[in-house]
């Protein structure tokens, strides 16, 4: 896979993500920096808050709120990688049909709520001029996260342009990724397109 070519990546993760510091600092080429301000790629991880109605959703979005707001008036930060799940996607709406982003949302309580205003704001950093990727994923335990997580931070900004279809709402401007072990929740990127871009 052709890396992005900008020597090391300086990675910050953001939110509880102590299993993805411990990821990352097993990957050649990856810095973990010890501030926001020293990081080139940021990624974060969607934590949903043990509160429920609307006290729940602000605890939730308020970290990743200030997060957008520093990335946009960022200098060295171009890119976001987001790891969340499919809570603004798998209500009762679509449980007899598979799901693409054509088909829009359906969700599943507050944290459904917070999944959704995530990749939302996360699009927004898009439309800005950042690159995005959003990876979707039912379990962190899945075997391809680690190799999307991965991915997603060395693919070079070309190989990211080069799979934006404005036609399609995953991939426009963006890139959204579907890692679902029950095979419901498609997304956009086919497997073929998916092996081409990660080199497998």
């Amino acid at each position: 896979m052709q890396e992005r070519n900008i020597g090391r990546v300086n990675v910050h993760a953001h939110g509880p993500s102590a299993w993805l510091n411990a990821f990352m600092n097993r990957q050649e080429g990856f810095v973990v920096p010890t501030t926001l301000a020293d990081a080139n790629t940021v990624i974060h991880t969607v934590h949903h808050s043990q509160q429920t109605g609307r006290q729940g959703l602000d605890h939730s979005l308020e970290a990743f709120h200030g997060l957008v707001d520093s990335i946009k008036s960022s200098e060295s930060i171009n890119r976001l990688v987001v790891i969340t799940d499919f809570g603004g996607f798998d209500g009762e709406r679509f449980v007899e049909q598979s799901w693409t982003s054509a088909r829009g949302a359906s969700l599943r309580s507050e944290q459904g709520m917070s999944s959704l205003i995530v990749e939302v704001l996360a699009k927004s950093l898009a439309n800005a001029g950042k690159e995005v990727v959003c990876v979707r994923c039912d379990t962190k335990a899945h075997p391809e996260l680690m190799k999307a997580i991965e991915w997603s931070v060395q693919a070079p900004a070309e190989t990211l342009k080069l799979m934006h279809k404005p036609e399609i709402p995953d991939l426009d401007g963006w890139v959204a990724v579907c890692l679902d072990t029950k095979g419901v929740h498609l997304g956009d990127v086919g497997q073929a397109v998916w092996n081409t871009h990660t080199g497998n």
